[in-house]
């Protein structure tokens, strides 16, 4: 909206205007806010939930070195020691000798596993049977069971249908999982095995808050677990999941956490956020009530009776006794304005009815001199002759006239002018000793119109005047009607002669308002006078207009409304 559209609307607008400005602003304000705080919690969740993971990874890093060292060190034990298999001989050897000497055996490697006790069990296997040497606390029948399926897996590998590696491999029973490692030696092999449980007792017993469980996955993220569970996207999506490589198994350090447990503070964190803003946004919602209340309100009253000032009487304005003290000031101001304005209003008013009053006398003095010079002479002249019936005729006659035109108001009955008219017409027939057909035509109930005095005369005056010069009968005709245009009656006033018309460019001036009299046709004096008392009185609500034919006659058309500002006695009210 420019300045310039602004300025032609009503306050009214304008305050409508200011107000949607308003309601604008806030949206622009809040949504960016919002926006900005759902981007910032997300941008605060993602670095929350990576610092997390790294403080998670970062704490397996104990946990798996951990792992890592044990493996290493049964791998390193495995390697470096010196193991004959001639005591499984059975050959040439009775069951009780056999027997002494594998415990002989067993005795000279668990010696080892005080220092290695993350070992489950030692085995040795010559190509047909293995036989295994527990730790000190493991479980018999458990180790028995993973003899007999490492059994069967040795007897694959040796069999070529399974490839033996260099690597801790996995193992299962019914109910546990194990990594077993074995080195070929002369004549078999000799290793160990690991129950995954016993690698991860530490780490479960640790008790790390939103752990909630601990396990061992291969390279498709399969725990190894007798279910073989797999780590996949709902887990993902369940769980926090950190994973760390073991270095000396084909393995990975697995740790499922549970997110509300672990997000536990960031959630309290968003929840404090997401209430303050809500909170925010309520404290604003009740700023906005408090604010319309205390600033619309009142203002788009005082906008409703600024505006009335426009258009009514000036009047004191009413102040509301829950305004502010400020607005209560801005009113007193405007009642001291508005008294101001009123009083000047009223001086202006005065002096604008004095100029017209002065203006008023003038144009009508203006049309009444020029006619008394020529009468007085021709009674002069009729005197001289000693014809005394005319003098007498036509001293009746201007008596009558200087009665109405020295007498009268402003304003005249349409009759009055009439009246005044075939009296006027009859001075000029004795002066002139022409011959004049008249007629009139005029409803009755137009008869009681007022009009300003002399309005038709100046031009029946011109029709006589010119027309007399060629012509040896002159006909006039008035002729009066009213017509209704936009809620409003009008007079239409026409007199039309039969003399010798204007000239064109006469008429085309007298059609465009042009004075005749300022262009130094010094006959154009009466019509300016016309002219601009229909301007002073009517304004832009009167017409006059002209329309000649040159050798046929003139016909002037007057309009202005019935209804105008009321004069009485010269003053106008």
């Amino acid at each position: 909206m420019d300045d310039e559209g602004k300025a032609g609307e009503p306050l009214s607008n304008l305050f409508r205007y200011l107000r949607t400005k308003m309601i604008l602003w806030v949206i622009a304000f809040i949504f960016p806010i919002l926006l900005l705080l759902s981007v910032s919690l997300r941008w605060i969740t993602n670095s929350y939930e990576r610092q997390m993971n790294v403080n998670f990874s970062q704490s397996l890093v104990q946990y798996s070195a951990d792992i890592d060292a044990a493996l290493s060190a049964a791998r390193r034990y495995i390697v470096s020691e010196t193991v004959s298999l001639d005591f499984m001989e059975t050959e040439n050897k009775d069951d009780y000798a056999r027997l002494q000497e594998i415990q002989a055996v067993g005795a000279e490697l668990t010696e080892n596993l005080v220092t290695l006790h993350q070992i489950d069990a030692l085995f040795l296997y010559d190509g047909e049977k293995l036989i295994f040497f527990q730790n000190y606390n493991g479980s018999y029948k458990k180790n028995l069971a993973v003899s007999r399926k490492l059994e069967k897996e040795l007897r694959l590998i040796q069999s070529g249908e399974k490839q033996m590696s260099t690597d801790y491999q996995l193992i299962e029973t019914d109910t546990d999982c194990y990594l077993y490692f074995g080195n070929e030696i002369e004549g078999g092999m000799f290793g160990c095995w690991f129950s995954t449980d016993g690698l991860l007792d530490d780490l479960r017993s640790a008790g790390l808050e939103g752990a909630q469980m601990a396990c061992f996955t291969d390279g498709e993220n399969r725990i190894l677990s007798v279910d073989h569970g797999i780590v996949d996207e709902d887990t993902l999506e369940e769980y926090s999941v950190t994973q760390r490589e073991l270095t000396e198994a084909p393995f990975s350090l697995t740790v499922l956490w549970d997110k509300d447990t672990v997000y536990r503070t960031l959630h309290r964190i968003e929840g404090l956020t997401i209430s303050a803003t809500v909170l925010s946004v309520l404290l604003l919602a009740v700023y906005l009530v408090f604010l319309r209340k205390s600033l619309f309100v009142p203002l788009k009253q005082m906008v409703s009776d600024i505006d009335r000032l426009k258009t009514e009487e000036f009047q004191q304005l009413a102040v509301d006794p829950g305004m502010s003290v400020e607005f209560g000031c801005v009113y007193d101001a405007l009642n001291a304005m508005t008294e101001e304005i009123k009083n000047l209003k009223i001086s202006v008013y005065e002096k604008k009815i004095r100029q017209q009053k002065a203006q008023m006398e003038l144009y009508q003095l203006q049309v009444r001199p020029h006619f008394f010079q020529n009468a007085l002479l021709t009674i002069r002249s009729f005197s001289q002759e000693q014809e005394f019936e005319k003098v007498e005729r036509m001293t009746n006659l201007l008596l009558r006239h200087c009665q109405y035109i020295l007498y009268s108001n402003w304003f005249v009955l349409l009759d009055e002018e009439l009246s005044y008219i075939q009296n006027y017409l009859q001075l000029q027939s004795i002066q002139h000793e022409t011959k004049y057909q008249y007629a009139q035509s005029c409803p009755e109930e137009l008869l009681d119109c007022e009009i300003p005095i002399l309005i038709i005369q100046i031009f029946v005056e011109n029709a006589v005047k010119y027309a007399r010069k060629e012509r040896e009968m002159v006909e006039i005709r008035v002729s009066v009607s009213s017509v209704k245009r936009e809620g409003r009656e009008y007079l239409t006033i026409e007199i039309q002669d039969t003399g010798v018309g204007l000239p064109g460019d006469i008429q085309e001036k007298l059609n465009r308002d042009e004075s005749l009299h300022q262009s130094g046709n010094r006959h154009g004096i009466g019509i300016d006078n016309v002219r601009q008392r229909l301007h002073l009185i009517y304004g832009e609500q009167a017409s006059l207009s002209f329309h000649s034919r040159r050798g046929e006659g003139t016909l002037v058309t007057l309009v202005f409304p019935v209804q105008h500002e009321e004069i009485n006695g010269g003053e106008v009210t």
